[in-house]
């Protein structure tokens, strides 16, 4: 955990790794809001029809909520890794909706047996 995280964010998260999902709700209810104006503010434009922003930041709260044992190791805020989580999950909907802009064969252009 970080040294940044107050006493208090330390003790609730200390509280939720030992299931204690009250504390659970109390942590994920202070950053909410905020992740998801990230979520809404960094979803493509291509997508909001089809990816609802709140989706995001509920599977980047799974995701976070898996792999809280992980996060106390590290020495990283508690918001930045969850900030990260959602990051997370807004790339992978938009790899998996718009496709990757990776080099396809099938679009290149015939250059001709010269090269």
């Amino acid at each position: 955990m970080s040294p940044k995280d107050d006493a208090d964010t330390t003790a609730i998260l200390l509280l939720a790794h030992t299931g204690n999902d009250a504390a659970w709700t109390t942590l994920v209810d202070r950053y909410r809001d905020r992740l998801h104006r990230l979520a809404r503010n960094k979803l493509d434009s291509r997508l909001r029809s089809r990816v609802d922003p709140e989706d995001i930041v509920q599977e980047a709260l799974l995701d976070a909520h898996r792999t809280l044992g992980k996060f106390l190791k590290s020495k990283i805020p508690f918001y930045l890794w969850l900030r990260q989580r959602v990051l997370d999950q807004l790339t992978r909907h938009h790899r998996d909706h718009l496709g990757s802009k990776r080099r396809n064969a099938a679009r290149d252009a015939d250059l001709g047996s010269d090269w």
